[in-house]
C-alpha cells in the first residue's frame, strides 16, 4: 500500500504495540513542527489498521521533505523491525541477517541524524541503545561473521560513550 509517497507494511504486532511509543519518543528528542504532524498523524491512523511506514520509503520522504528528523523516525522503524525480527529469531532461528540489516540502517540514519542536530544528548541515547540491542542479539551467534561484527561495534560504542562523557561535562 502507498500513501503520499510512504509505503505501508501491514505488521499488526509492531502497529498495535509499538507505534504510539515510537511517535512519543520522538517529540520527545525533536518536538512536533507543523511539517511533522501531518506525517505523525497519518501513521498513527494507519497504526490503527495494523500498518507501520516501510522504513525504507520513510527515508525517501524525509530526502525529499529534507527533514532530518523524520530520517531519525525512519531509523526507529528500522529498529522495530529488527526487534520484531529478533523476536521471531528467538524461536525460528531465522532472519539474522535481515535483522542486523534493519539495526545497520537504523544505526547510520541515527548517525547521519546527530551529525545533523550536533550536540543533541538524546540522540546519542538513541544511537547507544541500538547498538547495544544489536549487539545483544548478535552476541548470542558466537559465528566468526557475528564476532567480527560485536568487535567493530564494541569500538564504536566505546567511541560514542566517550562523546556522551564529553558533551556530558559541557552541560
Amino acid at each position: 500500500m502507498v500513501e503520499n509517497g510512504i509505503k505501508w507494511l501491514k505488521i499488526n504486532e509492531i502497529a498495535s504495540n509499538r507505534v504510539n511509543e515510537i511517535l512519543n519518543q520522538y517529540s520527545l528528542i525533536f518536538g512536533i513542527s507543523k511539517e511533522d504532524q501531518s506525517i505523525l498523524n497519518e501513521i498513527r491512523s494507519k497504526a490503527n489498521n495494523g500498518f507501520i511506514p516501510n522504513p525504507d520509503s520513510l527515508e525517501e520522504v524525509a530526502y525529499e521533505m529534507n527533514n532530518p528528523n523524520i530520517l531519525a523516525l525512519a531509523a526507529f522503524f528500522h529498529r522495530e523491525l529488527g526487534r520484531f525480527l529478533a523476536s521471531l529469531h528467538l524461536v525460528e532461528r531465522k532472519y539474522l541477517k535481515e535483522i542486523v540489516g534493519a539495526y545497520f540502517e537504523a544505526i547510520s540514519l541515527l548517525i547521519v541524524t546527530l551529525i545533523i542536530n550536533k550536540n543533541c544528548n538524546k540522540l546519542l541515547t538513541e544511537l547507544i541503545r541500538t547498538i547495544s540491542e544489536l549487539l545483544l542479539i548478535i552476541k548470542k551467534e558466537q559465528s566468526d561473521e557475528t564476532m567480527s561484527m560485536v568487535r567493530v561495534l564494541e569500538l564504536i560504542m566505546s567511541k560514542l560513550m566517550m562523546i556522551g562523557s564529553i558533551n556530558g561535562e559541557r552541560n
